[in-house]
């Protein structure tokens, strides 16, 4: 099995599935790849950010959820 090699990258677009695409892993892949690599930047970017802001920031089951002071989840 081969695995995605995610670079952590942001990108602001992504090409649209066409009808005429065929429905080769390879066309899924591409398109797969920006959405790994937009979360992992994402991820990388909420790491930065100082504890005590009165923010927390976690990634659960791919899900980026955020903590605010009063315990409130947004």
């Amino acid at each position: 099995m081969a695995v995605f090699n995610v670079k952590g990258t942001y990108t602001e677009t992504m090409e649209k599935f066409n009808t005429s695409d065929q429905g080769h892993a390879d066309v899924f892949n591409m398109r797969m790849q920006v959405l790994l690599d937009n979360d992992k930047y994402m991820k990388e970017e909420v790491d930065k950010c100082p504890k005590g802001n009165g923010l927390e920031f976690s990634v659960v089951d791919g899900i980026l959820n955020v903590t605010f002071d009063n315990g409130e989840e947004g």
